[in-house]
């Protein structure tokens, strides 16, 4: 997945060994396989916003298994987690 924030990218994969998140920072990526969603639900309602926020979920095995992004606010508004070493987004509220 690639969350384009202009200047940057957060580029976010699924470790399907460990079930959990890898997220990192770039620079304009290659997005060629990806699927643009920006006109899909949940993230029409985020296209365009500001981004404000993010947390990382740690499970009890010491993994991040979840990402929650807020976007012109203080609290999250999609959470994506690591099911079956596929990523799942889902609307927080």
């Amino acid at each position: 997945m690639v969350l384009d924030f202009g200047e940057i990218c957060l580029i976010i994969t699924a470790n399907e060994e460990e079930d959990s998140l890898e997220v990192r920072a770039a620079q304009r990526p290659d997005t060629a396989g990806f699927v643009n969603v920006r006109e899909r639900e949940p993230w029409t309602r985020f296209v365009g916003k500001k981004f404000g926020w993010g947390w990382l979920t740690i499970n009890q095995l010491g993994a991040w298994d979840g990402l929650m992004l807020g976007f012109e606010a203080a609290a999250p508004q999609i959470m994506l987690h690591v099911t079956g070493s596929s990523i799942r987004v889902g609307v927080i509220g």
